[in-house]
């Protein structure tokens, strides 16, 4: 991250505010012009390194990632998930309790097909607007999912870019959109 120039500059910026960095550009005469930009590099990797919040693919891997530990522990996951599954059906189904807030982002989380790990990464104003719109209940999730849809359409149709995939499918030509960008 610290090629790309958008973050080097935030991060440059964050370095020259906490004073690692000598805000004149030239320090002192004896260090050379390699050592300072080496320098500038390490602060400005050390500044990303520490405002980072990497989650998903990109983070740090964990013991518990690999394929021989999972393959040992999945019996111990297999009961856990069929316990979890039978109180499940006892709780809702049989006994018709009511969900709880956890139980409602279950439901919401697994309607969006969002894992746990995207679904912590959501921020809270978004969360708790799932939950006001009450996204749990089948109907209304697929209500929103309509009105999310139309709003990706009408977004589409206004894009240039999306006009001059169209024109060149028309074509007969096979491209992606993202080989547009």
């Amino acid at each position: 991250l610290s090629s790309q120039s958008k973050y080097r500059i935030q991060a440059l910026g964050v370095a020259k505010e906490r004073g690692l960095i000598d805000d004149r550009g030239r320090g002192s005469k004896k260090v050379s012009k390699e050592e300072r930009k080496q320098h500038e590099d390490d602060v400005i990797k050390q500044v990303l390194s520490d405002n980072m919040d990497i989650k998903g693919g990109y983070a740090k891997p964990v013991i518990w990632d690999i394929l021989l530990i999972k393959l040992v522990c999945s019996p111990y996951y297999i009961y856990n998930y069929m316990v979890w599954h039978i109180s499940w059906v006892y709780k809702f189904s049989i006994l018709g309790n009511e969900y709880g807030v956890d139980e409602k982002e279950y439901i919401i989380r697994r309607y969006m097909k969002l894992s746990e790990a995207q679904w912590d990464f959501l921020e809270d104003e978004q969360r708790d607007e799932f939950m006001g719109k009450q996204l749990w209940i089948k109907d209304n999730f697929n209500n929103y999912s309509a009105e999310q849809l139309e709003e990706r359409k009408k977004k589409l149709a206004s894009s240039a870019k999306y006009k001059q995939y169209r024109r060149y499918m028309k074509k007969g030509s096979t491209m992606s959109v993202a080989d547009l960008d």
